[in-house]
């Protein structure tokens, strides 16, 4: 009994002790959510008690299982008395243990139960965004880039930088540095003149330092960019320079850019003769040959080719070697010798019937002519060889009459006696009687029939005669054979350099995107074909075609009006009207694509039906690339649409730097229906004219 009441009464008295000496840490001002690193962390704290205490007090923070002592100190309190604890301090590194995570705030004061604040989040993130980016440039072209630089807990980054790096796979082009202030930076670089076509990737590394030179705070941006290939010299590769006459030339364009790497574009190949005439004149693919057919009678001599793009310009020549050639004949007992080489012959051939019987031939010979040689031997077979030089040219097992050996010269009207005696002896009595026969009409024709016999071919005479430029404009040029418009009298020819008008003309360009296809089986797309050539002819449009892409031009010399941009967008769906109605019906597809420019050439009318043209800028070459990328729908450039932009409405398209449009609608359509009625009764009125 009496140890229960001493238990009782110790117990009563630990109670009684623990209230005396009772305190309390209370938190009035919590930690912020979210700092980052380089942040000073505020905690307002107070320990209040009802007792005296005499203790240590500990403030220490605990980030990501690291604890680090912030304050320590002594405190003295009187029962009643309060004390406040204002704690800041910051957040680096070797109190976080890493750059980023979770901490708190620890408060442990002897005899009592630590007090913790409320957990705080760390990063070490900033947030870059880029104000302005190129996607293509230039080699050698300088970009500037912007941007801002604010981290995760709302703060603008105010003293840090940023290191821009130009990258292609793991190696880096271009490296530049530069500060951020107050959230914002700019960079400006400058691309190698050398540098490569292809895709990079710009990045941006921003961040902060702290006193120790260590990165706090960092952020990543990056974005791709594409360099293009710039064209920056032209070749001609011709692979024979010594060639023989009626082999072909084969010769090709190369297009190279800024590291020496091939283009693949469009250049035009031209080659003049020895008399300086062009002879072929033509685009082709960059890195295709083209072939040229000679002749096989072409004298040598020394030809020129020039292939052009845009600015630039080569030149470049090739031989065409002498071929001293004869061919051999036999035929009745004749000899024909004819020169099909390509230079004058003067020599001496060895004709031999046996091992000891021969006759020599004196061959002169200019190129393409013959001569020819009467072949006797006493009767027999034998074995006759023709020898130049000992090279035989002639070996055949002939039948030979005749008293002795013997080969002689004959003119054509020896030979043809000898061929043919019975039918000379009959032209000579024709000829003889028809001569009586004349002879006794003119005999009897008075003075005065004479006289006016003379009048009359006088007269008749200047009625027939006319002048060159009339002579020049009933000239009918025809298309040239390969062409897929054959049935067309409206030709145009492009030339390097002419003399003419210089015109604004309006072009529709269709790309055949399968012309292997179509040439092939031309008669099944023959009938679409004409169709479009009499489309061309109601339009005045003049009709050039050259490797699968076929221009229709609207020229004011042609079309004798300089609004044609409405007429020729009114075409253009047309031609694709015909062709989509064509790939509907027949087994053999044209795969094509229609676009329309506007722009400067020199024009220059030739006869009837041709017109020599020659372009300026980049009129033919942008409506090529904006064809390749149509699939049929009519595409139209920047400039033809400006000319235009009331009469249509258009939706604007972009593919890489290449802006576009395609149109949606035609207004006040009626009204241009009329217009164009109107326009076509006024041409066909002024033809009437003239007739």
């Amino acid at each position: 009994m009496k140890r229960e009441i001493f238990g009782l009464f110790l117990a009563l008295s630990l109670v009684l002790t623990a209230s005396m000496v009772s305190a309390e840490i209370v938190i009035n001002q919590e930690p912020n959510s979210l700092y980052n690193l380089g942040n000073i962390v505020e905690v307002l704290a107070k320990i209040v008690t009802a007792s005296e205490v005499n203790g240590h007090l500990v403030v220490s923070s605990i980030c990501n299982g690291v604890q680090t002592n912030v304050r320590s100190q002594d405190i003295f309190l009187s029962a009643g008395q309060e004390e406040t604890i204002d704690l800041r301090f910051i957040l680096n590194i070797e109190r976080l243990g890493r750059t980023n995570g979770v901490c708190v705030v620890k408060f442990s004061l002897d005899g009592f139960e630590p007090v913790l604040t409320k957990e705080f989040k760390i990063s070490d993130k900033i947030n870059v965004k880029l104000l302005s980016e190129d996607q293509e440039a230039d080699p050698g072209q300088t970009l500037s880039i912007s941007g801002e630089a604010i981290k995760e807990n709302g703060e603008a980054v105010k003293n840090g930088f940023v290191d821009l790096a130009v990258k292609q796979g793991n190696s880096s082009v271009i490296s530049v540095k530069n500060t951020v202030q107050n959230g914002f930076f700019i960079l400006d670089y400058t691309l190698p003149e050398k540098l490569k076509a292809g895709k990079y990737l710009v990045t941006f590394d921003v961040y902060e330092l702290d006193s120790k030179g260590q990165k706090t705070n960092k952020g990543f941006a990056s974005y791709n960019i594409n360099v293009r290939q710039v064209p920056t010299s032209l070749k001609i590769v011709i692979e024979k320079k010594e060639i023989l006459p009626g082999s072909p030339l084969r010769v090709k364009s190369i297009l190279y850019d800024q590291t020496e790497e091939k283009i693949d574009s469009v250049a035009m190949i031209k080659i003049i003769n020895p008399e300086q005439e062009t002879a072929l004149e033509t685009e082709i693919k960059t890195d295709e040959f083209l072939e040229f057919a000679t002749n096989t009678t072409q004298p040598p001599a020394t030809w020129e080719v020039i292939s052009t793009f845009d600015e630039f310009s080569v030149e470049d020549e090739f031989k065409i070697l002498e071929n001293k050639k004869l061919s051999i004949e036999f035929l009745n007992r004749t000899i024909f010798i004819t020169n099909t080489g390509n230079v004058f012959y003067n020599g001496t051939l060895l004709v031999r019937l046996d091992e000891n019987s021969s006759v020599g031939l004196d061959v002169v010979l200019d190129v393409g002519k013959d001569q020819k040689y009467v072949l006797t031997a006493p009767e027999g077979n034998y074995s006759v060889r023709i020898l130049e030089n000992e090279e035989i040219l002639f070996n055949e097992n002939l039948f030979l009459t005749g008293n002795v050996i013997s080969a002689k010269e004959l003119s054509e009207r020896t030979l043809d006696v000898i061929q043919y005696p019975l039918v000379w002896i009959f032209f000579m009595i024709v000829l003889g009687f028809a001569g009586w026969v004349f002879f006794k009409r003119v005999y009897k024709k008075s003075f005065l029939g004479k006289a006016n016999l003379f009048e009359r071919r006088k007269h008749s005479t200047k009625a027939q005669s006319k002048t060159a430029e009339q002579k020049a404009q009933e000239k009918v040029y025809m298309p040239k054979p390969g062409t897929l418009l054959i049935n067309t009298q409206n030709i145009a020819e492009l030339s390097l350099s002419i003399q003419g008008e210089k015109q604004a003309s309006s072009i529709i360009c269709v790309q055949l995107k399968n012309p292997g296809e179509v040439r092939v089986n031309r008669s099944a797309v023959q009938e679409t074909m004409n169709k479009l050539a009499a489309l061309a002819e109601e339009n005045r449009a003049m009709i050039y075609e050259n490797q699968g892409t076929i221009l229709f031009i609207f020229a004011p010399i042609k079309t004798r009006t300089f609004k044609n941009e409405l007429p020729a967008i009114i075409m253009a769906g047309k031609i694709k009207d015909i062709l989509t109605e064509h790939n509907r019906m027949f087994k053999q597809k044209i795969n094509f694509g229609v676009s329309l420019n506007h722009g400067y050439m020199i024009v220059r009318q030739e006869g009837k039906n041709l017109l020599r043209f020659m372009v300026l800028g980049t009129l033919i070459t942008l409506a090529k690339k904006l064809a390749t990328l149509s699939d049929g729908e009519p595409l139209l450039s920047e400039d033809i649409r400006k000319n235009i932009m009331s009469d249509i409405k258009t939706e604007k398209r972009s593919e890489g730097d290449l802006d576009f449009h395609i149109v949606r609608e035609i207004r006040d359509q009626e009204e241009r229906r009329k217009f164009v009625n109107d326009f076509v009764r006024k041409m066909k009125q002024q033809e009437q004219e003239k007739q």
